[in-house]
């Protein structure tokens, strides 16, 4: 019964008042929200994978069938999309562990103990760990002309701008 009234609420039209929430409602919503941009950072990611296995197929198709036509300049630098969509996911798991933080912090100062809280804090770094070794392969499988041309500071600006 409660479900259909709160159907029917978003199907008026009408924007609901947040404000008239509960606290702990609106931070609840607030992680959701939270999260589901983090799924959307990781989304993102996985469609640009998607475009790396498209022009790494398309490249080796026309490499063999076409190898007169084949110009390696007329397709977009795999390692440069590649790269891009580890940051989306470094960027979401960040994120992620953020909301871990917070969510232990807010346990313990609700006097719990220890636990699966902490837990989560813990392997979210182990998590964020891992991306940042496969990040640094995937840098390093970078050819020695490229790998001078990313800088420190590019990556910085990419995850600002992100």
């Amino acid at each position: 019964m409660e479900g259909i009234r709160i159907e029917s609420f978003v199907n008026s039209g009408e924007t609901p008042n947040l404000n008239s929430l509960p606290d702990d409602v609106r931070q609840q919503l607030n992680l959701l929200d939270s999260a589901e941009q983090n799924l959307a950072f990781i989304l993102a990611s996985l469609l640009i994978r998607f475009k790396v296995i498209d022009v790494q197929r398309d490249m080796l198709l026309t490499s063999a069938l076409c190898p007169e036509e084949f110009a390696q300049a007329n397709y977009p630098d795999v390692l440069d999309l590649q790269v891009a969509a580890s940051i989306l996911v470094l960027y979401a798991l960040l994120e992620f562990h953020k909301i871990a933080e917070q969510t232990a912090k807010e346990a313990k100062n609700a006097g719990s103990e220890a636990g699966p809280e902490e837990k989560e804090v813990f392997l979210s770094l182990l998590v964020i760990t891992v991306n940042l070794i496969r990040f640094g392969f995937l840098l390093d499988t970078a050819p020695e002309e490229k790998q001078s041309q990313i800088t420190p500071e590019q990556i910085d600006n990419d995850i600002e701008a992100i």
